[in-house]
């Protein structure tokens, strides 16, 4: 019988239906720096049906020494790596998944860290950085500032839940494999647990590993939430699971745990449906719910309120999910402000609920018309929505019209945190002063907040990102400035032209704005003059139809209800519905 050729590293690869990325995958393991001669690659084809076996076999074929090529039925990618680990004799292990690729010095720069630090740690991780369909580093990237061993009894917070960006001891692996029942977080789950041998790991800053976003991956996200093993599994083999064995092994769950959990938590209670409808039956929603109230009361409040992507609100709401602090809520009134508060451990300031959106605004021969809604806590039982304007030392005050708006209402387990309410606000033309700064505020009892949270809808004629942006019709022009609209009445055309240059010029330096489109900007003002009808411009996405926006094109140029109104269908060429549409119109 032969020896056993040694390797530095082994790359353990799950392979299902990637035929589009493998070879990708495959070039950036053999181009490592570290030699491919010190590289076993195990391809555990996992039943796929596409071309992913042929590119195995012609790699294979191609270094005989250096690749493994596995086959077997369709198990997930847990049973894909457990069985590419019976072959795996690398002194240590990485996980690659078949549709990313590594950095070309990755390899080298973690085996050389684990081995200067061998005594202290069993994992190294390098940073996660996106590509394909959004480019950008990953949100946990924020620990890879250097390279070092990460304490985490000191650093709990740093945060690696993905096993496929380190490179791990094989020894870890003697009697660990993963949870074939687990369909999500099992590689979360198996980290966290080697973590908890030594509670340290280390970082090395100088590599990456790139990690795909296909174009489809929010309707994937969308299918995982429709199977019934997105829910009670996860929360049984992966939260309480490794609750548990933390428990086992050292007599209690440790912080750099809880946070992780947390984390990975925050997704599934920032959504506002907590079950997709149909996914499981009502016991199981309800045993769900259970299991993450369960998990929830061994998480500290301060793993909660420390969360870097977790808004105000919902640490708020998940604070009070807890028994324990149920009884501490109450409602603070400050100066131009109201807050609701866990005592003693987490305050939720106004800014974070009380957001303003406008989305339409009018202007007609009578009045100013203002439309959009507020967010609000529902602790707030009875609100008015009002306009403020300061006027010689006096404030005057313009009560707004309201109606519910629960389509824009934000829960937490299926509970409601923040309501809405939609307003509209007219100013008649004969209240207008002559420079009006009107502030959108809620009021509650004698309480006035601010809402200093202000967005503008798609619709608004007015954007943030381009602080020269006006409404202008009949001697009234609408701008603003902070989180004020500014009113003005001009009766002087100049001024109007004024306010247009600062808006070209400032729209001219934004990204993808050319000369071209100020010329057709300064077109439409020319042409505008001689217009006879009402021109509108309708759309459902400008890479595709058949929805909405197309049913009323339809509607507006078959039933005769567009005399007055010229319509427009808005529409890529390349867009499959172009065609028709054109031999319809």
């Amino acid at each position: 019988m032969g020896q056993v050729r040694s390797y530095k590293v082994s790359v353990v690869t799950a392979v299902y239906n990637v035929e589009k990325y493998l070879e990708e995958m495959i070039m950036s393991i053999t181009s490592q720096t570290i030699g491919f001669e010190n590289i076993q690659l195990i391809l555990v084809d996992d039943g796929s049906t596409d071309g992913s076996r042929r590119i195995c076999e012609k790699y294979a074929a191609k270094y005989p020494e250096n690749i493994v090529t596995v086959y077997k039925e369709n198990g997930g990618v847990s049973s894909a790596r457990n069985e590419g680990l019976k072959y795996a004799v690398g002194e240590y292990i990485n996980f690659t998944d078949a549709d990313d690729m590594l950095e070309s010095n990755a390899l080298e720069l973690m085996f050389a860290y684990l081995k200067e630090n061998d005594e202290e740690i069993d994992v190294v991780a390098i940073p996660l950085k996106l590509f394909g369909r959004i480019s950008m580093e990953h949100p946990l990237n924020d620990k890879f500032s250097k390279t070092r061993v990460i304490d985490l009894e000191k650093e709990y917070n740093c945060v690696q839940l993905s096993i496929s960006s380190t490179l791990i001891k094989k020894d870890c692996f003697a009697t660990r494999r993963f949870d074939n029942e687990l369909s999500y977080a099992e590689d979360a789950r198996m980290l966290l647990d080697i973590f908890t041998d030594r509670m340290k790991y280390g970082a090395v800053c100088e590599t990456c590993y790139r990690y795909r976003k296909h174009d489809d991956e929010d309707s994937a996200i969308d299918t995982g939430r429709n199977k019934a093993s997105y829910y009670i599994p996860y929360m049984e083999k992966f939260i309480l699971c490794i609750m548990e064995k933390a428990v086992e092994k050292i007599g209690y769950v440790p912080r750099f745990i809880q946070y992780a959990c947390m984390y990975d938590l925050q997704w599934r209670l920032t959504q506002n449906e907590f079950v997709k409808h149909g996914a499981i039956t009502g016991e199981e929603i309800r045993k769900y719910k259970q299991l993450m109230l369960k998990a929830l009361e061994s998480i500290e409040n301060k793993m909660i309120t420390e969360q870097k992507n977790l808004g105000n609100n919902y640490k708020r709401a998940i604070l009070l999910l807890k028994k324990d602090n149920i009884a501490k809520k109450e409602l603070v009134f400050d100066s131009n402000d109201i807050r609701v508060r866990v005592r003693g451990s987490f305050t939720s300031v106004g800014v974070g609920a009380y957001l303003g959106q406008y989305e339409f605004a009018s202007i007609d021969d009578e009045k100013l018309t203002i439309e959009g809604y507020v967010r609000y806590f529902p602790e707030l039982e009875d609100i008015n929505v009002v306009f403020r304007q300061e006027q010689n030392g006096m404030l005057i005050e313009y009560t707004a019209e309201l109606v519910d708006r629960k389509e824009h209402y934000s829960y937490c387990m299926n509970e409601v945190i923040t309501k809405a309410k939609g307003f509209r606000f007219h100013i008649h033309r004969g209240q207008m002063l002559e420079d009006m700064d009107l502030q959108l505020c809620i009021r509650y009892k004698n309480t006035y907040v601010i809402c200093n949270n202000i967005a503008f809808g798609s619709f608004f004629p007015l954007t943030k990102d381009i602080k020269s942006s006006y409404l202008y019709k009949g001697g009234v022009l609408i701008t603003h400035s902070e989180n004020a609209l500014k009113i003005l009445k001009l009766s002087d055309e100049k001024k109007v032209k004024e306010y247009e240059k600062l808006f070209q010029e400032e729209l001219l330096n934004c990204e993808n704005v050319t000369s071209e489109d100020i010329n057709l900007r300064k077109l439409y003002f020319r042409l505008k003059k001689l217009k006879r009808k009402e021109v509108w411009l309708i759309c459902d996405r400008f890479s595709k139809a058949d929805d909405n926006g197309e049913a009323f094109f339809t509607y507006m140029n078959t039933k005769e209800k567009a005399k007055d109104i010229k319509t427009y269908f808005m529409l890529e060429k390349d867009s499959k519905d172009y065609e028709r549409l054109i031999k319809n119109r």
